[in-house]
């Protein structure tokens, strides 16, 4: 058991007895990522740049082709990013000097020598089909992972995580209109970026009037399958009816569900990212 630095002692001593469990000053690391973080985010993900560097430096550089550094960049080292970077949004800077490391043993750079590059690592990371290589942008990938667990706390609202962030975070409300509060943590403030609320969708302050009875079928004509806001006895503001008549209306036998909203292009970058 981990305790606050500032628990009395007194209560630590009657948890302990309760409880019968052991007392820790230090809780390490939990599932590979340490349980305690400081204020600088680069000193906290030392951890993830010292275990890169280790693996790396134990490879034998001279014994390994570029096609093998290849394959040991995609399988080894940037698959060590993959669960801190589905928890935390890393700094900038700290994805470009990742990115550097491995740019080096790619071109067999050591300590020893210098070599050069003959082509930049954000060319290297576009599909072979390409001209690239398909090394991750780790950038791309990292928000990539952080968006599919946005995602799948809106599709999965009873999960044991979600349902604790929401206690904690909007106990009130809905993740796609959650905001960061006082004290939010960093994993919380990393899921934040997802646009979850867009400007076209509806809003409360669209509606001139609530009805609570009314229902979405009431403004549809079943026949033309078309919108009819006339029948919401003018429920919906001028801004409210342009939003509503320029979503499309399906064939009426498929049952709603989420959906990625943005375009095309959006969604094979996020795909890309995580595969």
């Amino acid at each position: 058991m981990f305790f606050n630095p500032n628990t009395s002692l007194e209560v630590k001593d009657r948890l302990r007895a309760i409880l019968n469990v052991t007392i820790f000053e230090d809780p390490g690391k939990y599932l590979g990522l340490p349980t305690i973080w400081g204020r600088s985010k680069k000193m906290v993900l030392a951890f993830v740049k010292d275990k890169i560097l280790g693996k790396i430096q134990g490879w034998k550089h001279g014994l390994l082709s570029q096609a093998g550094r290849e394959v040991l960049i995609k399988s080894v080292a940037q698959a060590v990013l993959s669960y801190p970077m589905s928890v935390f949004l890393f700094p900038n800077g700290f994805c470009k000097e990742i990115d550097s490391i491995l740019a080096n043993f790619e071109w067999g750079q050591s300590q020893q020598s210098n070599k050069i590059h003959w082509i930049s690592w954000k060319d290297l990371g576009m599909p072979k089909n390409e001209g690239g290589m398909g090394f991750r942008n780790l950038k791309d990938f990292n928000v990539a992972l952080l968006a599919k667990q946005g995602w799948r706390m809106v599709m999965e609202p009873q999960a044991f995580w979600a349902q604790l962030l929401k206690s904690k975070y909007f106990p009130n409300g809905d993740f796609l209109r959650a905001g960061k509060g006082a004290k939010s943590s960093w994993a919380w403030s990393s899921l934040l970026w997802i646009p979850r609320c867009p400007e076209h969708a509806l809003q409360s302050s669209h509606l001139s009037h609530v009805d609570l009875e009314a229902k979405v079928e009431t403004i549809i004509d079943c026949q033309s399958r078309e919108w009819n806001l006339e029948a919401s006895g003018g429920m919906f503001s001028p801004n409210a009816a342009k939003i509503i008549r320029a979503m499309p209306l399906g064939d009426g036998w498929e049952k709603d569900r989420l959906i990625w909203p943005l375009n095309q292009t959006d969604i094979t970058l996020s795909n890309l990212a995580i595969t």
